[in-house]
């Protein structure tokens, strides 16, 4: 849904942006984003404990020419310990779902599944989201006491 978000330029976006704008106009699957929150990306418990908890994270992530050459590889990303870790190609943003084991989890990018590790995740993430859908809504919420009428009203103050 980016390039529908961007008008079909691949510039970049700010996740708390993109939320407001699938607040108002919903999301590509149908329904729509009731309201989103930021997560401490570098505590890798307290981050799965959230992803657990809302169904997954949007992660805005940098991306290294050692990522692309794993991804290329079907290896999972990883630091290497080499220049490659360091020569950044730009920003994405990819949502992570599920966990592998302890120290690897699971994310989606570009219509693919991609492992990552521990270590990879706590140097590479920027910025770690959760979100809430009208359909988490409609079924009272998260469970967690997150007050949807409060974040409801909050989404539709930013959007004007």
């Amino acid at each position: 849904d980016y390039l529908r978000y961007d008008h079909g330029n691949d510039v970049g976006v700010v996740n708390s942006q993109l939320f407001a704008y699938w607040h108002k106009v919903g999301l590509p699957w149908g329904g729509r984003l009731i309201g989103s929150a930021g997560v401490n990306s570098n505590d890798w418990d307290e981050a799965w404990a959230y992803i657990y908890a809302f169904g997954g994270g949007c992660t805005a992530i940098t991306v290294t020419e050692a990522m692309e050459d794993q991804t290329n590889a079907g290896e999972p990303w990883d630091l290497t310990g080499t220049a490659a870790d360091d020569n950044v190609l730009g920003g994405h943003d990819v949502f992570v779902f599920a966990r592998q084991d302890a120290e690897t989890g699971i994310l989606a990018t570009w219509g693919q599944r991609q492992l990552f590790t521990q270590r990879w995740f706590l140097a590479r993430v920027q910025e770690l989201d959760v979100t809430i859908t009208d359909e988490q809504g409609a079924r009272h919420g998260d469970g967690y006491g997150v007050g949807l009428d409060a974040l409801e009203a909050y989404m539709n103050a930013i959007n004007g």
